[in-house]
């Protein structure tokens, strides 16, 4: 019954992972003019149509926070149809009242299909658990969430370590492939 909670718990943090790429392809419609525009010049990307520094919006639905999206600096590239964030912070506001997070050195958004890739360094944590990689990747018509890099998931009791994943939305499933272990209390246990 505990392995059951345990890969429940591990079911449930996958899927608010999954929710970030969403809620970052909705940041695009929930644009704001920044307070202190003086100060939102990002240093010049060649390709970017527009680049601005230190990004913070918050997105919220009927007066009820959604979600934030902190970046040092992001660029707009129209001519590639993609956005870029540079030092991304994604926090995620549940309905119960708690938070998940998301952190990479970059992320970058595909406006034409939604799909989104964080990259570098990149930790998802909530209550529960902590997910450690080097890329995530957000397929939002197959509505998938990818790592081809080895990953690392940390709860109370457990650690699941792979070198890959796949979790799929639609059904609900996580798929680990490549040098998967699981330890249970420190012992282990496939």
């Amino acid at each position: 019954m505990k392995h059951k909670s345990a890969i429940l718990k591990i079911i449930l943090f996958s899927t608010i992972i999954i929710t970030f790429g969403i809620i970052v392809s909705i940041f695009i419609d929930y644009r704001h003019t920044p307070e202190e525009p003086e100060k939102t010049i990002a240093p010049i990307n060649n390709e970017a149509d527009v680049s601005i520094n230190k990004v913070q919006h918050t997105a919220t639905q009927d007066g009820i926070k959604q979600w934030r999206l902190d970046a040092k600096s992001t660029h707009f590239i129209d001519t590639e149809k993609k956005v870029v964030f540079e030092d991304l912070t994604l926090i995620y506001f549940m309905a119960d009242g708690k938070e998940a997070y998301l952190t990479a050195n970059q992320g970058l958004m595909k406006t034409s299909s939604n799909d989104f890739e964080a990259s570098g360094k990149v930790i998802a944590k909530n209550d529960d658990y902590l997910l450690n990689t080097e890329k995530l990747l957000y397929n939002s018509l197959e509505r998938t969430i990818h790592s081809d890099t080895p990953v690392k998931i940390t709860g109370d009791i457990l650690v699941f370590t792979a070198d890959s994943m796949t979790y799929n939305i639609n059904n609900n499933s996580a798929l680990l492939k490549g040098n998967v272990k699981v330890i249970f209390d420190g012992k282990l246990a496939l």
